[in-house]
């Protein structure tokens, strides 16, 4: 499981403790939407004011997290792929 379905499985068990304090890729907040998305219009289990319901928990748990990005750091991250 990636950490988003992580997030989102800590979201649903009540367990957001798990969350707070750690850091999250900048990205992560997306994909979160992406996968509500994904349970809500095509896999119907979530209705879309569930889905956004659940969005704003995970928006409130992620500005407790560290959001780690690579402003400051591109050239290093490009040569560490080169």
């Amino acid at each position: 499981m990636c950490f988003n379905g992580l997030i989102l499985a800590a979201v649903k068990a009540g367990r957001l403790d798990l969350l707070v304090g750690g850091r999250v890729h900048w990205l992560t907040l997306y994909e979160v939407c992406d996968a509500l998305w994904r349970e809500s219009v095509l896999l119907g289990g979530l209705t879309g004011e569930e889905a956004v319901s659940v969005v704003d928990v995970v928006a409130d748990v992620v500005g407790e997290m560290g959001v780690l990005g690579v402003r400051g750091s591109e050239a290093e991250v490009l040569r560490v792929a080169l």
